[in-house]
Formats: structure tokens, C-alpha cells, sequence
């Protein structure tokens, strides 16, 4: 009976190490990916791009990231991901309007008067619908903590 014991510990702890290299090499490759949709030839990229890159580029680090995308959401037919997985929860409970002036302000960097553009609204109407939504954010992800 002892070693029949034994070989269930070897398969046991064979299959175990077999899953934790097949999640490791899976983990690499969506980071490999996530990183290939990224980067492009030195060729194709204007000046003003060439001379803008850094050896620590924020958008790979993010790529990279262990940490899975809390919420992907959809502007104006953009994918923009939220990596926070509570600010990505918060952001679901704003109103539709509100949630998209965030992303557009924050992820997209436009401006006031470029997202009154977009919405086709006032900008003051943009900027007060911003602050509203902010602090709703910030009561939503205080009850969090």
C-alpha cells in the first residue's frame, strides 16, 4: 500500500508541474501578443514619432502587465481598456454620457471642447458632467476600500 501512495504523490505532483508550465508558457504568449500589437517598424513611423519613444514606454509596461484588463469599453468605436478592475466596476455604474466624457477626457486626452465636439454638447455642459461624474467615482470607490 505504501507504494501505491507513493506513485498517486509522483502523478499528483507531475501533473501539477506540467499545468504550472503550460499556465506559464500561456502567460508569456499573452504577453508576447499583447506587446506584438504594439510595436511597429522603425520605417513606418513619422519623425515626430521616431523622436517621441522611450526605452520605458508606459504603453508595452501596461501591455505587459500581469494584472488582467478590468473592463474594456467602447467610445465612439474604440476599445479602451481599464486596467483597474474597481475603477472599471465604478465606471459601469456612471450614466452611459457620463462614462464616455471620462474615458474620452482621461483615456483619450481630449479636451473640453473637443469631447462638446464629439457629443455634439455645450462645453460647459462637458465640464460639469465630468465633475459630476468624478465625484461619483469617488464615492463609489470609497464604499470599496
Amino acid at each position: 500500500m505504501d507504494r501505491r501512495y507513493e506513485q498517486f504523490n509522483e502523478m499528483t505532483f507531475e501533473a501539477y508541474i506540467k499545468s504550472a508550465i503550460d499556465k506559464s508558457v500561456l502567460k508569456a504568449r499573452k504577453r508576447q501578443a499583447a506587446r506584438e500589437k504594439l510595436e511597429q517598424s522603425f520605417s513606418t513611423m513619422t519623425d515626430v514619432e521616431f523622436f517621441g519613444i522611450s526605452h520605458e514606454d508606459q504603453g508595452i509596461k501596461r501591455a505587459e502587465q500581469t494584472e488582467p484588463v478590468g473592463h474594456v469599453f467602447r467610445v465612439r468605436g474604440r476599445d479602451i481598456p481599464v486596467y483597474g478592475k474597481k475603477l472599471g466596476q465604478a465606471l459601469m455604474f456612471l450614466p452611459a454620457k457620463d462614462r464616455e466624457i471620462i474615458l474620452m477626457y482621461y483615456y483619450l486626452r481630449m479636451t473640453d471642447p473637443q469631447v462638446a465636439a464629439v457629443l455634439d454638447v455645450g462645453k460647459t455642459t462637458v465640464h460639469r458632467r465630468r465633475h459630476e461624474a468624478i465625484k461619483k467615482l469617488h464615492i463609489l470607490l470609497e464604499d470599496e476600500k
